[in-house]
């Protein structure tokens, strides 16, 4: 059985970590396209639930549903940000043990760290998850000031 080593050329190693980037790049891609859509539907969902003249079912079902689309929406850029964040160590630690040349990732945390930072700029989660909060409150108090 022959042995297996860890030892990566440079070439082997530059392709590795752009593989690992454009796997980073596919999944932010993939979570954006995915929650937008599913926060659009949650919208478009409440939005004709306000329109609706004679409703065969309770207003608030479809108020409802559009709010549970849009944790479901949340849930979802979870489970990828985990898969982001995943390819993101992988390429600092490329970075960290001196696989490749270059310092991209390094540079980016650092970068993104600091704006945040000087501008008090939440997390784009935290802000899902804000906005999450207040749209869960505003039908729960659509469902108080039906009853």
């Amino acid at each position: 059985m022959p042995e297996k080593s860890n030892k990566l050329s440079p070439e082997e190693a530059k392709d590795l970590c752009l593989k690992v980037w454009e796997k980073e790049q596919s999944y932010i891609q993939i979570r954006w396209t995915v929650v937008t859509f599913f926060i659009s539907i949650s919208f478009a969902i409440l939005g004709f639930s306000f329109n609706i003249s004679n409703p065969k079912l309770p207003i608030i079902i479809p108020q409802l549903v559009g709010c549970v689309i849009y944790w479901f929406a949340f849930l979802t850029h979870l489970v990828l940000y985990d898969l982001t964040e995943y390819y993101r160590k992988y390429l600092l630690k490329m970075e960290q043990e001196g696989l490749v040349k270059y310092d991209v990732r390094t540079e980016a945390n650092i970068f993104f760290n600091e704006r945040r930072k000087k501008f008090g700029r939440p997390h784009p989660t935290a802000l899902l998850a804000y906005f999450g909060i207040g749209y869960t409150v505003a039908i729960a108090l659509i469902l108080l000031s039906c009853m």
